[in-house]
């Protein structure tokens, strides 16, 4: 069994992270995660400007910067 320092423990978090992603993995994740954030905001955004379908609270509204409500 190898004992680890401290700062070999912090330095190979900050080289590699959790999950030790290679580069097109992390390509890859960040490609779908954008993917999926334009499609829901273009969703919204679409339903609630065009339609009208979406009600939310007032709080929502205010705190989300949105004017539909």
């Amino acid at each position: 069994m190898t004992q680890h320092s401290g700062l070999d423990l912090v330095l190979d978090f900050l080289l590699n992270g959790i999950t030790h992603a290679s580069g097109w993995q992390i390509l890859l994740f960040t490609l779908a995660v954008t993917h999926i954030t334009i499609a829901g905001v273009t969703i919204f955004l679409h339903r609630c400007q065009a339609h009208r379908a979406l009600d939310y609270t007032r709080f929502r509204v205010t705190f989300s910067g949105s004017g539909c409500g």
